[in-house]
């Protein structure tokens, strides 16, 4: 995991987290990156930005919002078009409008590594977003990585403090379909840091794939109907140490796990979770071009805790976002 240390109000704690995380990856690797990582530290904890904004200057102390969207190229029928979604370019003027800090894309950004697909994206969204964009990559946005990190130069999974939150983004395409060796180091090395650090009192997590719904029974309506099942893959890793760790940092911290690959028409736009026993909630959200698509507005009050609500690109009201739950994804699924 490459690591950034983003933060206005916690500066110390920033240097800290960065400190901390940099002993880490340097214990979990091998002597090039290593030197790598010793020789420009800097390049290695500073976030992507996909627009230039400056994420440190959009980083206000206190109560903050961003955005968060998922597979916002949109249908994946759509071969021809080189643009975002048209229900996500509809809807500039609102999302801008809204005092966010950030955009999180949650990966398939952008529909084909293409060099009209990345200008369109470039011009039709990314730089008339007022506010910086981040992605937690995606399949198509890495099917040609080289070309992604030639637009795009920086390291795909970072993590950044702002306020009481650590937000962590992961690379889901790197080792496809689970997270391993380094990242996975770095990432559970990032989640003892935030148990142990009374300035953090939640974490958000950032992934394209639904990491945690693979190989988990009371999952299987959302694994079984989700964008596509390509590249997702059994991961005992996941059950073995990621999930443990989680739920032991939601016994006493809130965390939130957001994943992006859902939304096309024959899925759903939205998916919400709780564990019963420990603050620990899942959801994913995407658009595909439907009726329904939609996108989330994450409200952070200054004790540092989320509350994540659905922004429909239709301009309609929506149904709470916990209604999204097992219940209806089994109830929309059974008239299948």
């Amino acid at each position: 995991l490459t690591l950034g240390a983003s933060h206005t109000c916690l500066g110390k704690c920033s240097v800290k987290l960065a400190t901390l995380l940099l002993v880490a990856a340097i214990c979990g690797t091998g002597a090039q990156s290593k030197s790598a990582i010793v020789q420009s530290p800097q390049a290695h904890y500073k976030p992507t930005v996909l627009n230039g904004r400056d994420l440190n200057a959009s980083l206000q102390a206190g109560a903050y919002s961003y955005w968060v969207g998922g597979h916002l190229y949109g249908a994946p029928q759509n071969t021809r078009s080189i643009f975002p979604a048209a229900s996500l370019l509809g809807n500039l003027q609102q999302i801008n409008a809204g005092g966010a800090s950030f955009f999180m894309s949650l990966g398939d950004a952008i529909r084909f590594c293409t060099p009209p697909h990345y200008a369109m994206f470039k011009k039709s969204f990314a730089n008339h977003l007022e506010m910086p964009l981040l992605n937690a990559v995606g399949n198509h946005d890495v099917a040609v990585r080289a070309r992604y990190l030639e637009q795009f130069p920086g390291e795909t999974s970072h993590v950044f403090a702002h306020g009481k939150t650590l937000h962590l983004t992961l690379d889901a395409e790197e080792d496809p379909g689970r997270i391993s060796g380094l990242q996975l180091r770095s990432f559970l090395a990032a989640l003892r840091i935030a148990q142990s650090d009374p300035a953090f009192a939640s974490v958000a997590i950032y992934s394209h794939k639904l990491l945690w719904a693979g190989g988990r029974p009371k999952f299987k309506v959302v694994f079984d109907h989700m964008n596509s099942k390509d590249g997702y893959r059994d991961d005992d890793l996941f059950t073995t140490e990621v999930l443990p760790a989680l739920r032991e940092l939601g016994a006493k911290k809130q965390v939130i796990w957001f994943s992006g690959d859902i939304g096309c028409s024959h899925t759903l736009p939205l998916f919400y979770a709780e564990e019963p026993d420990v603050d620990l909630t899942w959801i994913a959200t995407g658009i595909g071009d439907t009726e329904v698509d939609s996108i989330l507005k994450v409200e952070v009050d200054g004790a540092g805790r989320m509350t994540p609500s659905v922004f429909r690109l239709d301009g309609k009201e929506s149904k709470p976002l916990s209604h999204f739950s097992f219940n209806y994804w089994e109830q929309h699924f059974s008239k299948k």
